[in-house]
C-alpha cells in the first residue's frame, strides 16, 4: 500500500530530523550565548575536553556563585565555537565584550571567556587577577579549561568572594559530547535512510484478483 509507505517514510524521516538536532547548535549564530542563559559553562564543539576536568570546572563555578560571585565561562576552542561571529577568533577581549551584551538582561554578569590566545573579561573585577597566569596551548581544549578552573579561583579571591577550588585533573577522559553523535548516532540514522529507501522503492505484491483464485468444482472433489 504505497500510502503507508509514504507514511512510514514521513515517520523515519522526522526521526532522522531529530537524530541530528545536537549538530544543529554548531549553526547557530553565537552558540555560546543561548548556552550560557542556563549553565555556567560553554564548552567547545569539536576540541571536546575531558570529562574530569567538566566536572571541576562545573564545581569550581558552583562554589562561585554560591560565594556570591556568580560567573560564566566561555571555553572557545575552534571559529566554530563561535557560530556566525568567526572573526572573534584569536580576539578574546572583544568576544568577550560581544558575548556579554548577548546574555545581560536583567543583570550584568561576570564573564570569563578563555581562548589558546589569552582571556577575555566583563564585570570580572581587577584584570590584574590572571596576571601571569598561563594557558597551556600545547593541551587543546583540556589545556583551556585547566586555565578557566584556576582563572575563576583567581577571579573569585580578587574580588572578595574566595572559593576551594577541586582538584584539577591532568585530564585525558574523553567526553562524549559532539563527538557521540559520530560514534553511535550517525550509523543509526544511516541504517535509518537505507530501511527507508527499501520501504519505498520495493514494489507492493498485488493482491489476487477474484477470479484468479482456484475454485473447487461444484458438487466437490471425486
Amino acid at each position: 500500500m504505497p500510502a503507508m509507505r509514504f507514511a512510514h517514510l514521513v515517520g523515519l524521516v522526522a526521526g532522522l530530523a531529530l537524530l541530528a538536532a545536537p549538530v544543529q547548535a554548531t549553526a547557530d549564530g553565537d552558540p555560546a550565548s543561548d548556552v550560557l542563559l542556563v549553565s555556567n559553562v560553554f564548552y567547545p564543539y569539536q576540541q571536546t575536553v575531558s570529562n574530569d576536568l567538566i566536572a571541576a570546572l562545573n564545581t569550581a563555578t558552583a562554589r562561585a556563585h554560591a560565594a556570591k560571585f556568580p560567573i560564566r565561562v566561555a571555553i572557545i576552542a575552534t571559529p566554530v565555537d563561535l557560530g556566525a561571529v568567526p572573526d572573534l577568533f584569536a580576539k578574546p577581549q572583544d568576544y568577550a565584550n560581544f558575548l556579554e551584551r548577548e546574555i545581560s538582561f536583567n543583570s550584568r554578569p561576570v564573564l570569563l571567556v578563555v581562548m589558546q590566545s589569552g582571556f577575555g573579561l566583563a564585570n570580572s573585577g581587577p584584570s590584574s587577577a590572571l596576571a601571569g597566569l598561563r594557558i597551556p596551548t600545547e593541551r587543546g581544549s583540556d589545556g583551556l579549561a585547566t586555565a578557566a578552573i584556576k582563572a575563576v579561583g583567581l577571579l573569585a579571591a580578587a574580588s572578595g568572594h574566595p572559593i576551594v577550588l577541586p582538584p584539577i585533573p591532568a585530564g585525558g577522559a574523553a567526553s562524549t559530547g559532539s563527538s557521540a553523535f559520530v560514534t553511535f548516532v550517525a550509523p543509526a540514522a544511516l541504517v535509518l535512510v537505507v530501511v527507508a529507501i527499501v520501504a519505498f522503492t520495493r514494489p507492493s505484491r498485488p493482491s489476487p484478483k477474484v477470479d484468479e483464485i482456484e475454485q473447487e468444482p461444484p458438487g466437490g472433489s471425486e
